[in-house]
């Protein structure tokens, strides 16, 4: 039976140096050929960076090697695995925990570990000064008054790098400024723009937005200034140079538009009147969004009275491009809620929170007899550790070394399959179970703070239909895996 490959194609940006994903398909798939492998899959990751902790692909390709599904998995490059030896030796040690490897076109010494660590240190390093002397680069560029960015509306790039005004695009620019200085917001004035035929379009667009009206409002390049470098980032501050090209507007006016657009950023908080302690918990059961506590005397609401409503409904009624909830009453009463929710707890509670027979201690014979078994699985653990290392370090070799580690993997899934080993989630179950019968008596009188503790520690998530009124209560969350209370079953937004 040929080895099974799985193909891993990465590309972070679409550059003419850079190898497509086509080019390393058809280069990877001529080596699988040339070896004889079989291509389950190809997985393709575009526009995404080698040094990113978080991969879809990298844990999908896991979770088959997990499963024995996989054999190989092939890479144009090491790099196309990630750009940290740190990320890259913890992926592999992973298939090597499950008799899998990874092999590159391009490189055959990868499979050497000492070759492969040393180059791919060298490699990261190198990576880390191109992106110090790039930042460098950018900066003093930046206090030559030239900017890196593209030039926004309003401007060109002239032939010595240095933005250039375009009068045609800054006479609307001047006029965006003077409507927010005399108390326009940001959707009058992207209305204003979009109704009149002779307002120019962005760039990039067809129709103005709230969100390039703001970017316009606070662009430093209009008051004729270059910033590069933002806080907090690679900086402590960032490089701003003044005057470093034609301004479009003065700089007095450019202040005083910011003081204004800040004024207007103030929110002040208002406090709910009445809280709930399942908020936070309930979910739409037609589109599995999350529902908010509506209070009805809440300022600006029109809602009568307190309620749930699903978070979704205003994606519909608002016209987003989004599909929002279907149901045709997004909002449930907490009388539907409240009472079924509290009843299920209970009642699962009850279920799960009483003694079962493994809580009781096992007999003396019994524990000898465990602890034999338990010392005989340490044994074959031990001896699959012991022949993985000989493999590795070039001792042992031939063709009934892959023979002998199935059979010890074999020996080792019969004995754990027949040893209780108490976990972590069987420890929790137990002390919970201890305390079950005080747990019970204090909810039958308990107030809505205790409720509120209750929904936290087991993980309480309500499931709300709207149509029927009724609520299904579902649990997530370490807790309730170790009590084996039934898991949240997520809904699919229709």
């Amino acid at each position: 039976m040929p080895d099974r490959a799985i193909l891993l194609l990465r590309q972070s940006e679409t550059r003419d140096q850079s190898v497509s994903l086509d080019s390393q398909e058809t280069e990877c798939r001529r080596y699988c050929e040339t070896r004889g492998y079989a291509v389950v899959e190809v997985l393709r990751e575009e526009s995404i960076r080698g040094w990113q902790e978080e991969r879809v692909a990298i844990d999908a390709i896991l979770a088959r090697v997990a499963r024995r599904e996989v054999d190989v998995l092939i890479v144009w490059h090491s790099s196309r695995l990630a750009r940290k030896l740190r990320i890259a030796e913890n992926i592999l040690h992973e298939f090597e925990r499950h008799h899998a490897r990874v092999e590159s076109v391009t490189e055959p010494w990868f499979g050497t570990p000492f070759v492969r660590q040393v180059l791919a240190a060298v490699a990261e390093e190198q990576s880390r000064t191109i992106a110090a002397n790039v930042s460098a680069a950018l900066r003093e560029r930046a206090r030559r008054g030239i900017s890196n960015g593209r030039p926004p509306f309003g401007y060109r790039r002239g032939e010595d790098g240095r933005f250039v005004v375009v009068e045609s695009e800054a006479a609307q620019v001047r006029r965006v400024y003077d409507l927010a200085a005399g108390g326009a917001s940001l959707g009058m004035i992207h209305r204003a723009l979009n109704t009149d035929p002779s307002a120019l379009a962005p760039r990039g667009g067809a129709r103005w937005t709230a969100v390039n009206v703001a970017a316009m409002l606070h662009n430093p390049i209009y008051r004729g200034a270059v910033v590069h470098g933002p806080r907090g980032r690679h900086h402590a501050t960032p490089v701003v140079t003044e005057d470093a090209h034609p301004a479009i507007i003065p700089a007095e006016a450019w202040w005083a538009a910011q003081r204004v657009l800040a004024g207007r950023a103030v929110r002040h908080r208002v406090e709910k009147r009445r809280s709930h302690w399942l908020e936070g918990r309930v979910r739409c059961g037609a589109c599995g969004e999350p529902m908010y506590w509506i209070v009805s005397d809440r300022p600006g609401t029109t809602i009568p009275d307190d309620c749930w409503y699903c978070r979704s409904a205003n994606m519909r009624r608002n016209g987003y491009r989004v599909v929002g909830c279907p149901a045709a009453k997004p909002r449930i009463a907490p009388r539907w809620v409240d009472g079924p929710v509290k009843a299920a707890i209970v009642a699962d509670l009850k279920r799960v929170l009483t003694i079962r027979p493994r809580d009781v201690p096992a007999p003396a014979s019994a524990l000898a007899a465990l602890a034999r078994q338990q010392r005989a699985l340490a044994e074959v653990r031990a001896q699959r550790e012991r022949l993985i290392d000989a493999v590795q370090r070039g001792t042992l070799t031939g063709a009934d070394v892959e023979r002998r580690l199935r059979a010890l993997d074999v020996e080792a899934a019969r004995l754990e399959a027949t040893v209780p080993v108490e976990g972590r989630d069987e420890r929790i179950a137990r002390e919970l179970r201890a305390r079950a019968p005080r747990l019970l008596t204090d909810l039958l009188d308990a107030g809505p703070e205790a409720w509120r503790t209750v929904a936290a520690t087991y993980g309480v998530v309500v499931l709300a239909d709207t149509a029927t009124h009724t609520v299904q209560v579902r649990y997530e969350g370490e807790t309730a895996r170790a009590l084996g209370l039934p898991g949240v079953e997520r809904a699919t937004p229709v």
